[in-house]
């Protein structure tokens, strides 16, 4: 598959995820389809508009705190392997 086709394909995956983001409610789906195109295509803009609803599932889906304590896990074991 040449570039072009590729970036012929990615106008309508990232529509399919956004209809199921916003049109069906299927959150599960549309992370998994957003998700696929940023593994496909990530120096895209739709791999970037792809990562901000992913983003915006997430925020809207955890609960603040939960969310804020998953990063600072995350953080400190970063830089805990960086300490090694």
């Amino acid at each position: 598959m040449t570039r072009d086709m590729k970036l012929e394909s990615i106008g309508p995956r990232y529509a399919d995820a956004y209809a199921a983001h916003y049109v069906s409610k299927d959150l599960h789906e549309a992370m998994e389809q957003y998700m696929s195109i940023v593994a496909a295509f990530p120096s895209t803009m739709e791999a970037d508009y792809s990562r901000s609803q992913l983003v915006n599932i997430i925020v809207s889906v955890v609960p603040p705190k939960e969310l804020l304590d998953a990063q600072v896990k995350l953080a400190l074991t970063r830089l805990e392997h960086e300490r090694s």
